[in-house]
Protein backbone atom coordinates (compact mmCIF):
# COMPACT_ATOMS: atom_id res chain seq x y z
CA UNK A 1 0.00 0.00 0.00
CA UNK A 2 1.15 3.78 -0.51
CA UNK A 3 2.37 5.35 2.59
CA UNK A 4 -0.41 7.79 3.76
CA UNK A 5 0.21 11.49 4.20
CA UNK A 6 -2.40 12.78 7.12
CA UNK A 7 -2.52 10.89 10.85
CA UNK A 8 -5.42 8.39 11.10
CA UNK A 9 -6.03 4.90 11.21
CA UNK A 10 -4.97 2.22 8.02
CA UNK A 11 -4.63 -1.11 7.13
CA UNK A 12 -1.40 -2.19 8.20
CA UNK A 13 1.39 -2.66 5.45
CA UNK A 14 2.31 -5.87 7.77
CA UNK A 15 -0.60 -7.82 8.62
CA UNK A 16 -3.96 -7.97 6.38
CA UNK A 17 -6.42 -7.98 9.46
CA UNK A 18 -5.81 -5.35 11.50
CA UNK A 19 -5.39 -1.61 11.41
CA UNK A 20 -2.01 0.26 12.35
CA UNK A 21 -2.07 4.42 13.64
CA UNK A 22 0.18 6.47 10.92
CA UNK A 23 0.84 9.68 13.33
CA UNK A 24 1.56 11.77 9.53
CA UNK A 25 5.49 10.71 9.68
CA UNK A 26 6.06 7.11 10.62
CA UNK A 27 4.04 3.93 11.33
CA UNK A 28 3.04 3.48 14.96
CA UNK A 29 2.89 0.74 17.23
CA UNK A 30 -0.20 1.23 17.85
CA UNK A 31 -2.66 -1.38 16.41
CA UNK A 32 -6.39 -2.78 16.45
CA UNK A 33 -8.35 -5.20 14.82
CA UNK A 34 -9.93 -4.83 11.27
CA UNK A 35 -14.07 -4.29 12.30
CA UNK A 36 -15.42 -1.83 10.23
CA UNK A 37 -13.92 0.03 7.12
CA UNK A 38 -15.21 2.93 5.15
CA UNK A 39 -16.24 2.81 1.89
CA UNK A 40 -16.76 5.64 -0.46
CA UNK A 41 -19.96 5.20 -2.44
CA UNK A 42 -20.01 3.22 -6.06
CA UNK A 43 -20.97 6.59 -7.67
CA UNK A 44 -18.00 8.39 -6.01
CA UNK A 45 -14.42 8.74 -7.49
CA UNK A 46 -11.95 6.59 -5.84
CA UNK A 47 -9.99 8.53 -2.72
CA UNK A 48 -6.67 9.82 -4.30
CA UNK A 49 -5.04 8.09 -1.03
CA UNK A 50 -4.90 4.87 0.92
CA UNK A 51 -8.21 4.21 2.26
CA UNK A 52 -8.80 5.42 5.65
CA UNK A 53 -9.60 3.42 8.29
CA UNK A 54 -12.06 3.60 11.37
CA UNK A 55 -10.96 1.73 14.50
CA UNK A 56 -13.56 0.01 17.11
CA UNK A 57 -14.24 3.04 18.81
CA UNK A 58 -16.37 5.50 17.44
CA UNK A 59 -15.51 8.08 14.64
CA UNK A 60 -13.35 11.10 15.49
CA UNK A 61 -12.20 9.65 18.84
CA UNK A 62 -8.45 10.23 19.88
CA UNK A 63 -7.28 6.60 20.07
CA UNK A 64 -5.01 8.42 22.81
CA UNK A 65 -7.42 9.89 25.16
CA UNK A 66 -5.93 12.79 25.25
CA UNK A 67 -5.55 14.49 21.76
CA UNK A 68 -8.17 15.88 18.88
CA UNK A 69 -9.24 12.93 16.62
CA UNK A 70 -6.38 14.33 14.01
CA UNK A 71 -3.40 13.88 16.33
CA UNK A 72 -1.80 11.36 17.99
CA UNK A 73 0.78 11.79 20.43
CA UNK A 74 4.68 10.82 18.96
CA UNK A 75 5.50 7.49 19.54
CA UNK A 76 8.09 6.14 21.63
CA UNK A 77 10.75 5.62 19.36
CA UNK A 78 13.81 3.38 19.87
CA UNK A 79 16.77 3.53 18.02
CA UNK A 80 19.08 0.80 17.57
CA UNK A 81 22.48 1.85 19.90
CA UNK A 82 20.52 4.17 21.71
CA UNK A 83 20.20 4.12 25.56
CA UNK A 84 16.64 3.03 26.92
CA UNK A 85 14.71 5.25 28.91
CA UNK A 86 16.32 5.87 32.05
CA UNK A 87 19.28 6.69 30.79
CA UNK A 88 20.95 3.25 31.14
CA UNK A 89 23.68 1.98 28.01
CA UNK A 90 22.76 -1.58 26.85
CA UNK A 91 25.31 -3.57 27.01
CA UNK A 92 23.93 -6.20 24.31
CA UNK A 93 26.26 -6.33 21.17
CA UNK A 94 29.27 -3.84 23.04
CA UNK A 95 31.95 -3.46 21.01
CA UNK A 96 35.38 -4.41 23.51
CA UNK A 97 37.09 -1.16 23.63
CA UNK A 98 39.97 0.05 21.66
CA UNK A 99 43.47 0.00 22.59
CA UNK A 100 44.41 2.52 25.36
CA UNK A 101 41.08 2.20 26.43
CA UNK A 102 40.49 0.24 29.61
CA UNK A 103 37.50 -2.37 29.71
CA UNK A 104 34.52 -0.87 30.76
CA UNK A 105 32.70 -1.68 34.04
CA UNK A 106 36.37 -1.40 35.73
CA UNK A 107 35.26 0.82 39.16
CA UNK A 108 33.97 0.12 42.34
CA UNK A 109 30.22 -0.73 41.91
CA UNK A 110 30.03 -1.59 38.35
CA UNK A 111 29.59 -5.60 38.78
CA UNK A 112 33.31 -6.77 37.85
CA UNK A 113 34.27 -10.15 39.42
CA UNK A 114 34.89 -9.76 43.18
CA UNK A 115 39.11 -9.84 43.69
CA UNK A 116 42.31 -7.54 44.87
CA UNK A 117 41.96 -4.47 42.52
CA UNK A 118 43.18 -1.09 42.38
CA UNK A 119 41.65 1.80 44.59
CA UNK A 120 39.80 2.97 41.56
CA UNK A 121 38.26 -0.28 40.71
CA UNK A 122 40.73 -1.99 37.99
CA UNK A 123 41.77 -5.90 38.80
CA UNK A 124 45.19 -7.19 39.50
CA UNK A 125 46.88 -9.30 37.18
CA UNK A 126 47.56 -12.77 38.24
CA UNK A 127 50.86 -14.36 39.76
CA UNK A 128 50.84 -16.69 37.23
CA UNK A 129 50.33 -14.20 34.47
CA UNK A 130 52.95 -11.90 35.71
CA UNK A 131 55.34 -15.07 36.05
CA UNK A 132 54.58 -16.00 32.25
CA UNK A 133 54.95 -12.22 30.99
CA UNK A 134 58.56 -12.36 33.05
CA UNK A 135 59.92 -15.11 31.07
CA UNK A 136 59.07 -13.73 28.42
CA UNK A 137 60.89 -10.75 28.73
CA UNK A 138 64.02 -12.57 29.80
CA UNK A 139 64.07 -14.80 26.57
CA UNK A 140 63.94 -11.55 24.89
CA UNK A 141 66.02 -9.26 26.69
CA UNK A 142 68.72 -12.22 26.67
CA UNK A 143 68.17 -11.89 22.62
CA UNK A 144 68.92 -8.75 22.48
CA UNK A 145 71.52 -8.70 24.90
CA UNK A 146 73.45 -11.58 22.81
CA UNK A 147 72.73 -9.06 19.56
CA UNK A 148 74.43 -6.23 20.94
CA UNK A 149 76.70 -7.97 23.32
CA UNK A 150 78.06 -11.44 22.31
CA UNK A 151 80.80 -10.24 20.49
CA UNK A 152 82.11 -9.19 23.39
CA UNK A 153 81.05 -12.90 25.63
CA UNK A 154 82.68 -14.85 22.58
CA UNK A 155 85.97 -13.26 23.08
CA UNK A 156 85.96 -13.53 26.57
CA UNK A 157 84.72 -17.11 26.33
CA UNK A 158 87.55 -17.52 23.38
CA UNK A 159 90.10 -18.64 25.83
CA UNK A 160 88.26 -20.98 27.80
CA UNK A 161 87.13 -22.68 24.50
CA UNK A 162 90.42 -23.08 23.20
CA UNK A 163 91.24 -25.03 26.63
CA UNK A 164 88.66 -27.03 26.28
CA UNK A 165 89.31 -28.00 22.54
CA UNK A 166 93.33 -28.83 23.21
CA UNK A 167 92.27 -30.95 26.16
CA UNK A 168 89.43 -33.10 24.21
CA UNK A 169 92.62 -33.79 21.50
CA UNK A 170 95.37 -34.68 24.40
CA UNK A 171 93.44 -36.55 27.31
CA UNK A 172 91.07 -39.00 28.00
CA UNK A 173 90.65 -38.07 31.20
CA UNK A 174 87.27 -36.78 32.78
CA UNK A 175 89.09 -34.91 35.50
CA UNK A 176 90.44 -33.00 32.56
CA UNK A 177 87.16 -31.45 31.78
CA UNK A 178 85.89 -31.57 35.16
CA UNK A 179 88.79 -29.09 36.46
CA UNK A 180 87.90 -26.96 33.03
CA UNK A 181 84.27 -26.36 33.73
CA UNK A 182 84.87 -25.76 37.74
CA UNK A 183 87.71 -22.85 35.99
CA UNK A 184 85.32 -20.96 33.64
CA UNK A 185 84.12 -18.49 36.31
CA UNK A 186 88.03 -17.60 36.25
CA UNK A 187 87.98 -16.93 32.92
CA UNK A 188 84.86 -14.53 32.92
CA UNK A 189 86.55 -11.96 34.79
CA UNK A 190 88.12 -9.84 31.96
CA UNK A 191 87.69 -6.66 30.36
CA UNK A 192 85.31 -8.43 27.38
CA UNK A 193 83.39 -10.11 29.99
CA UNK A 194 82.32 -7.11 31.99
CA UNK A 195 81.95 -5.13 28.76
CA UNK A 196 78.94 -7.92 27.69
CA UNK A 197 77.41 -7.43 31.33
CA UNK A 198 77.55 -3.74 31.27
CA UNK A 199 75.60 -4.29 27.70
CA UNK A 200 73.39 -6.64 29.28
CA UNK A 201 72.50 -4.52 32.61
CA UNK A 202 72.04 -1.58 29.68
CA UNK A 203 69.59 -3.47 27.19
CA UNK A 204 67.58 -4.28 30.42
CA UNK A 205 67.15 -0.52 31.71
CA UNK A 206 66.28 0.70 28.28
CA UNK A 207 63.86 -2.59 27.66
CA UNK A 208 61.77 -1.80 30.59
CA UNK A 209 61.90 1.69 31.31
CA UNK A 210 61.38 2.24 28.06
CA UNK A 211 58.45 0.08 27.47
CA UNK A 212 56.51 1.15 30.86
CA UNK A 213 56.99 4.62 29.87
CA UNK A 214 55.61 4.32 26.09
CA UNK A 215 53.24 2.01 26.16
CA UNK A 216 52.78 0.79 30.10
CA UNK A 217 53.84 -2.66 29.46
CA UNK A 218 56.78 -4.65 28.35
CA UNK A 219 56.35 -6.95 25.14
CA UNK A 220 55.90 -9.93 27.75
CA UNK A 221 53.22 -8.49 29.45
CA UNK A 222 51.78 -6.77 26.07
CA UNK A 223 51.27 -10.73 25.61
CA UNK A 224 50.11 -11.74 28.27
CA UNK A 225 47.39 -8.75 28.04
CA UNK A 226 48.41 -7.21 31.37
CA UNK A 227 50.12 -3.80 32.07
CA UNK A 228 52.37 -1.75 35.07
CA UNK A 229 50.09 1.53 36.08
CA UNK A 230 50.86 3.81 39.57
CA UNK A 231 48.85 2.41 42.13
CA UNK A 232 46.26 5.34 42.22
CA UNK A 233 46.72 6.66 38.97
CA UNK A 234 45.91 4.78 35.11
CA UNK A 235 48.06 5.56 32.53
CA UNK A 236 52.14 4.72 31.23
CA UNK A 237 54.35 5.22 34.33
CA UNK A 238 56.60 8.66 34.12
CA UNK A 239 60.31 7.99 33.86
CA UNK A 240 60.41 8.91 37.01
CA UNK A 241 58.57 6.42 38.13
CA UNK A 242 59.64 3.71 36.02
CA UNK A 243 63.07 4.56 37.36
CA UNK A 244 61.94 4.11 40.47
CA UNK A 245 60.45 0.40 39.72
CA UNK A 246 63.46 -0.77 38.43
CA UNK A 247 66.27 0.45 40.68
CA UNK A 248 65.74 -2.74 42.78
CA UNK A 249 65.84 -4.83 39.89
CA UNK A 250 68.91 -3.17 38.34
CA UNK A 251 71.21 -3.28 41.75
CA UNK A 252 70.08 -7.12 42.01
CA UNK A 253 71.88 -7.05 38.62
CA UNK A 254 75.04 -5.04 39.10
CA UNK A 255 75.76 -7.29 42.58
CA UNK A 256 74.97 -10.82 40.22
CA UNK A 257 78.10 -9.76 38.39
CA UNK A 258 80.23 -8.97 41.71
CA UNK A 259 82.11 -11.89 43.13
CA UNK A 260 80.42 -14.85 44.90
CA UNK A 261 79.15 -13.59 48.19
CA UNK A 262 77.56 -10.53 46.50
CA UNK A 263 75.99 -12.47 43.71
CA UNK A 264 74.38 -15.06 46.10
CA UNK A 265 72.86 -12.09 47.99
CA UNK A 266 71.92 -11.19 45.17
CA UNK A 267 69.97 -14.10 43.77
CA UNK A 268 68.14 -14.61 47.47
CA UNK A 269 66.98 -10.91 46.38
CA UNK A 270 65.60 -11.87 43.02
CA UNK A 271 63.97 -14.78 44.29
CA UNK A 272 61.92 -12.89 47.13
CA UNK A 273 61.07 -10.30 44.73
CA UNK A 274 59.46 -13.13 42.44
CA UNK A 275 57.43 -14.89 45.02
CA UNK A 276 56.86 -11.82 47.21
CA UNK A 277 53.60 -11.03 44.73
CA UNK A 278 51.99 -14.50 45.59
CA UNK A 279 51.80 -13.39 49.02
CA UNK A 280 51.25 -9.56 49.29
CA UNK A 281 47.47 -8.37 49.66
CA UNK A 282 48.29 -5.58 46.87
CA UNK A 283 50.18 -8.63 44.79
CA UNK A 284 52.81 -6.05 44.48
CA UNK A 285 56.32 -7.28 44.35
CA UNK A 286 59.36 -5.71 46.00
CA UNK A 287 60.23 -2.97 43.09
CA UNK A 288 56.34 -2.13 42.63
CA UNK A 289 56.33 -1.58 46.27
CA UNK A 290 59.42 1.28 45.65
CA UNK A 291 57.71 2.60 42.82
CA UNK A 292 53.93 2.59 43.91
CA UNK A 293 52.97 0.59 41.07
CA UNK A 294 50.35 -2.63 40.40
CA UNK A 295 50.15 -4.84 37.30
CA UNK A 296 46.98 -4.72 36.30
CA UNK A 297 44.73 -6.53 33.43
CA UNK A 298 44.48 -5.18 30.50
CA UNK A 299 46.20 -2.22 28.58
CA UNK A 300 46.51 1.11 29.71
CA UNK A 301 45.42 4.20 27.96
CA UNK A 302 47.92 6.18 26.31
CA UNK A 303 47.56 9.39 28.29
CA UNK A 304 46.45 9.51 31.95
CA UNK A 305 43.19 10.78 32.24
CA UNK A 306 42.60 13.64 33.81
CA UNK A 307 40.79 14.03 37.22
CA UNK A 308 37.88 15.72 37.32
CA UNK A 309 37.24 19.37 39.26
CA UNK A 310 36.08 18.86 42.42
CA UNK A 311 32.47 20.27 43.41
Amino acid sequence: METPSTPGWYDDPEAADQLRYFDGVVWTRHTAPRTTRWTPPETSAPPAGPTAQVPPAAAGEDPYGWRGPSSAPPPQQTHWGAPPAGGVQQQWGQQPAPYGQQQPGWGPGMGYASGPATPDGVPLAGYWQRVGAYILDILLTGLLSSIFGGYFLLKALRPWIDDFVAAGNSSDDPKVFEDLLNSLSSYLTGRDFLTYVAITILVGLVYNVGFNTWRGATPGKMALRISVRERDKAGPLSLQVALRRYALTLAIAILGALPSGLSLLAMLLRVVDLLFPAFDGRRQALHDKIGGTNVVQGRQPKRAPKTPPQP
